[in-house]
């Protein structure tokens, strides 16, 4: 029996959440070793398994992946420090919709796995709690496009965009990802591990941004960081799910296809004075419903 789609609840919920069918971890057997676990796709089964003190290695909590047959296939420990000791079982764990990343609570902190294209897990997120300042989280949810919302003792809401491993904050009507950590959306897009991006999370564009960088990764929205003098040519090409951009009046240029055959990017804002269009590529905009609008003002100015 599959583990109860826990998709929409929060993790406080999900607590002594058992399964009728055992998950089993190598030869250990028994209910008393693990107590969360569920399916994964491909027939793979996760559990958070409970090692018990070995001289010289304190006890650990450990999530472990499992073929059909039983067999163990991957081992990450909650914690890699082992100054760190876990005694305590995690309060909740559980997978994001499409199994690749696996992600739990023990005391007020958050642990997570993601797994890469060819279906290993990394440990990319083991360390989210120290990346949400530290902050006890009181309580989790886990939506069905991915992003685990938490919250914060101090009363705050963020969200994690676990298959991404992106921190996101609250947005206009969504979410925003971390300005730091935005790019990690566009090589997950692009790789298969995120798909598709979801529609409630805005990417941050940046001066530093590579020749190509959003380049068809399906990004519904994008925000340009104020102070953005160059927009980097191709960044937000062949994104049709891309409706419209505001330029911020720091920017000074754009390069050349920067949103390339984005064929429904309808509304363009510019702020501040238009005359420095003339200055920009006059290919900047090719290929989208907003082009006759630019090319005009680009020839006005010009």
């Amino acid at each position: 029996m599959a583990l109860h789609d826990p998709i929409g609840v929060w993790f406080s919920e999900l607590e002594d959440n058992w399964e009728e069918r055992d998950f089993h971890h190598e030869s250990v057997r028994s209910k008393e070793s693990y107590r969360y676990y569920g399916d994964l796709p491909d027939g793979l089964c996760y559990g958070a398994v409970f090692f018990r003190a070995s001289d010289p290695w304190p006890p650990a909590v450990c999530i472990t992946i499992c073929d059909i047959d039983g067999n163990s296939l991957l081992n990450s420990a909650v914690s890699e420090d082992f100054r760190t000791w876990l005694y305590e079982w995690p309060e909740a764990v559980v997978s994001s919709p499409g199994g690749r990343s696996i992600v739990c609570m023990i005391n007020g902190r958050i642990y997570g796995w993601t797994q890469d294209k060819e279906g290993f897990v990394s440990d990319n997120g083991s360390f989210l709690d120290e990346r949400l300042e530290g902050l006890k989280v009181l309580d989790a949810r886990m939506h069905n496009n991915g992003i685990l919302q938490l919250k914060l003792e101090d009363g705050r809401t963020m969200g994690y965009l676990c298959d991404a491993d992106v921190i996101l904050y609250p947005w206009v009507n969504g979410w925003i990802a971390d300005k730091d950590e935005s790019w990690k959306i566009a090589d997950s897009c692009k790789e298969g591990v995120l798909d598709p991006c979801p529609e409630s999370v805005t990417v941050v564009i940046r001066e530093e941004d590579r020749w190509g960088e959003y380049e068809g990764c399906g990004v519904h929205k994008a925000y340009i960081e104020p102070g953005t003098k160059r927009i980097e040519g191709c960044v937000l090409s062949e994104n049709p799910d891309l409706m419209t951009i505001t330029i911020p009046d720091s920017v000074e240029y754009i390069e050349w296809g920067a949103f390339l055959n984005c064929r429904n990017l309808q509304k363009l804002f510019i702020e501040g004075d238009l005359s420095r269009v003339a200055n920009w590529n006059k290919g900047a905009f090719e290929g989208c419903p907003c082009e006759e609008y630019y090319l005009s003002l680009y020839n006005m100015n010009s």
